[in-house]
């Protein structure tokens, strides 16, 4: 799939031990902070979603990146499988070892927005290590990480959809198990995936606020 940049896009690889991982960073002039954007099960850089919550946030002075967690031959056998997303201690090693990269080359704030399982990534990756201590989660799978959800210290926002009973079920379970700051914010009649009119664009907005206050 082709992608074409402008002038505020670049595109990067992100070092993990010997593998490389490709990215897509867009960096508006004079940035508050650096959104890293946490791909789920069945999800990749090139998410329509994450490229429209992406260039909500640009449109605030965020930075943002997107990026994949697993190489071809993973994704490959993960969209049938889920073997790979689903291993947190896979992506989420992955995910800290970004950030730790990220946070030495670039002077800016660091954020998670995760979705599904990249959610439960983004929250355990936190507990790994300092940064970053602001996230937000669209329809996470948080029952990934139940046991150890009291433990995360991040400021924490869930999203979730509000036609989508499993997931509201989830969402709702889970923010009484975190201990953190927190919020849940329920988009009525939006289901998983926000394809919904107008239920992304509400997303977006949650997004943009709980990040303008917190980081």
């Amino acid at each position: 799939m082709q992608y074409l940049l402008s002038p505020d896009q670049k595109a990067l690889e992100l070092p993990v031990g010997e593998l490389r991982f490709p990215a897509l960073l867009t960096r508006p002039k004079k940035p508050r902070a650096l959104i890293l954007f946490v791909p789920g099960w069945k999800s990749s850089r090139f998410s329509t979603r994450s490229l429209f919550l992406s260039r909500e946030l640009n449109r605030c002075h965020f930075a943002t990146l997107l990026f994949d967690l697993l190489t071809p031959q993973e994704n490959n056998e993960d969209l049938l499988s889920g073997k790979f997303s689903f291993d947190l201690k896979l992506t989420s090693g992955r995910l800290s070892a970004i950030t730790s990269h990220l946070s030495a080359c670039l002077k800016l704030k660091i954020g998670y927005f995760g979705n599904s399982t990249g959610g439960a990534a983004a929250l355990m990756a936190t507990l790994k290590q300092k940064l970053p201590k602001v996230t937000v989660l669209s329809s996470a799978r948080l029952d990934l990480i139940f046991s150890q959800l009291p433990e995360v210290r991040a400021k924490t926002c869930l999203i979730a959809a509000g036609a989508a009973p499993v997931h509201l079920h989830l969402n709702r379970r889970a923010y009484r198990r975190l201990k953190c700051l927190k919020k849940l914010k329920i988009i009525p009649g939006a289901t998983q995936l926000f394809e919904e009119t107008g239920k992304l664009e509400e997303a977006a907005k949650t997004a943009r606020e709980w990040f303008e206050k917190h980081l």
